[in-house]
């Protein structure tokens, strides 16, 4: 499968963040998207909006980190809640958009 890389860098020039976008279905799926914090997400996650504005785009979020309203404002209009799972400590990183639903 190939993806689409969107990466952030802290200023110290460590990875503060990454998201994949590859197709799916009749068009694209934003996902995974981890990130040190909600504005590198967002950030991460605008990468994609923009590069693949028009086209029908899907991106799986975790209903605890509140993107639904900011997503709804840039036209992706929440269908359900996405439910992460996950084992082990996330190491200061968080997920923000799952890889999918089926995969977490």
């Amino acid at each position: 499968m190939v993806s689409d890389i969107a990466v952030a860098m802290a200023a110290d020039g460590r990875l503060s963040g990454y998201a994949l976008c590859r197709a799916f279905g009749k068009g694209r799926l934003i996902g995974p998207v981890v990130a040190q914090d909600v504005q590198t997400a967002r950030a991460l996650i605008t990468v994609f909006l923009n590069q693949y504005a028009g086209l029908f785009l899907r991106i799986d979020t975790p209903e605890h980190h509140g993107l639904s309203p900011w997503l709804a404002e840039h036209g992706l209009v929440e269908v359900a809640p996405a439910v992460a799972m996950r084992r082990g400590p996330d190491h200061g990183a968080e997920v923000f958009a799952l890889a999918s639903q089926a995969l977490g």
